[in-house]
C-alpha cells in the first residue's frame, strides 16, 4: 500500500542535508543525499525527489525544515509554491525548539552518523503531530522585512542613545535632571544643545537673549515660552559639575559622534514608518481601527502572526 514520503532536510548557508523516509523502515532512510543551498541546488533536489517519490509510489509528500532564518525561506519558498513533484505535498517548518525537544525524546532510536539531524526531522513529520503547513504569503513576507528593519533600528538607537547619556552627564550632569529636556532628551533642538555647545559653563556665561535665539532657530519657533526654556537650561549648566578641559575634547568628540549616529536612526526610522503604513494599507485587517493602536503595532502584529493558521471555532 503507497505511503507518503517523509522528506527532513536540514538547511545551512551553503548546503541543504536531505533525509528521506517512509513508514515501512523504522530506522533506516530510503534516500540520503546533499544538495546546495542555491537555485540549481533545489532544482537538482527537485529532479531526485520526483523520481524517489514515483519510484515508490508515494501519494503524498510531506516536506519538513527548521526555521533558521533567511537560510531556510528560500527553501520552504520554493517547496511550497515553485516546485512540483508530481504528487500532493505539504511543507512544515518547525520552531527550532520543538525538533529540538524531539530529539531529546528520541535520542535512542536515531542513526547514528553525522547527517542525524535530517532524520529527526524527517521522523518528526512521521509521528503525524505536526504544527499548521507553511503558507508563503508575499505581502506579509515583505512587511515583516519592515518591521523587523524598524526592531532592529529601534534597538540601534537605544543603544546608541543610551551611551550617548553617559557621556552627556560627563560634559553636562544636570542636564536629563533638572534640564528643559529631560523629558524629550533626542529631539533636534537638544541634539542641537549638546552638540553646538562646548561645555556647560558655556552655556552659563552666555546671554539669555542669545541663548533663547539660538532656542527659537534650532526649535523653529515652536517654544510656548522660550525664555523660560533658556532659564531653566542655563539653570542646569550653573549647578552641573565641571569637566577638565583635558576630557571635554574627548567627550565632545565621542558625543558627536553618537549624535550624528541617532540622527541617522531618526531619518531612517521616518522613513520605514511612512513604508510600513504604505504597505500595511494593502494588507486587509481592521487591527489598526481599533481605539489606541497605531499602524505600527498593527503592522507587527500582521506581519508575524498568520491568523490563518488559527483554529475558528
Amino acid at each position: 500500500m503507497p505511503s507518503p514520503l517523509f522528506v527532513g532536510i536540514d538547511v545551512s548557508s551553503e548546503a541543504n542535508v536531505v533525509c528521506c523516509l517512509t513508514r515501512d523502515d523504522e530506522k533506516r532512510p530510503v534516500s540520503r543525499f546533499t544538495v546546495t543551498n542555491n537555485r540549481p541546488g533545489i532544482l537538482e533536489f527537485q529532479e531526485r525527489i520526483t523520481k524517489l517519490a514515483k519510484q515508490l509510489q508515494s501519494e503524498e509528500i510531506l516536506f519538513g525544515l527548521e526555521h533558521t532564518g533567511c537560510f531556510s525561506t528560500h527553501a520552504a519558498m520554493y517547496l511550497q509554491r515553485h516546485l512540483d513533484f508530481g504528487v500532493p505535498r505539504k511543507v512544515y517548518v518547525f520552531n527550532l525548539s520543538l525538533i529540538r525537544e524531539f530529539k531529546k525524546s528520541h535520542f535512542l532510536s536515531a542513526p547514528k552518523n553525522d547527517r542525524v539531524d535530517a532524520w529527526f526531522i524527517a521522523a518528526k513529520l512521521r509521528t503525524g503531530l505536526l504544527p499548521h503547513p507553511f503558507t508563503w504569503s508575499e505581502p506579509l513576507m515583505a512587511l515583516q522585512r519592515l518591521t523587523r528593519t524598524r526592531y532592529h533600528l529601534m534597538q540601534d538607537l537605544t543603544r546608541e542613545s543610551n551611551f550617548l547619556m553617559t557621556n552627556l552627564f560627563l560634559k553636562f550632569s544636570d542636564y536629563t535632571i533638572t534640564g528643559p529636556f529631560r523629558r524629550n532628551k533626542l529631539s533636534a533642538t537638544s541634539l542641537a544643545v549638546m552638540e553646538e555647545f562646548e561645555s556647560a559653563e558655556e552655556i552659563a556665561e552666555m546671554s539669555l537673549d542669545r541663548l533663547i535665539d539660538f532656542l527659537v532657530e534650532h526649535g523653529k519657533n515652536r517654544f510656548e515660552n522660550p525664555e523660560a526654556v533658556a532659564q531653566a537650561l542655563q539653570k542646569a549648566a550653573r549647578s552641573s559639575y565641571r569637566l577638565p578641559q583635558s576630557m571635554s575634547d574627548s567627550v565632545n568628540l565621542a558625543m558627536a559622534s553618537s549624535i550624528r549616529m541617532i540622527r541617522t536612526a531618526q531619518e531612517q526610522l521616518k522613513a520605514l514608518r511612512k513604508g510600513i503604513e504604505d504597505h500595511l494599507a494593502t494588507i486587509p485587517q481592521t487591527l489598526d481601527s481599533i481605539p489606541g493602536i497605531g499602524p505600527i503595532f498593527a503592522s507587527g502584529n500582521v506581519a508575524e502572526l498568520d491568523v490563518s493558521q488559527f483554529k475558528r471555532g
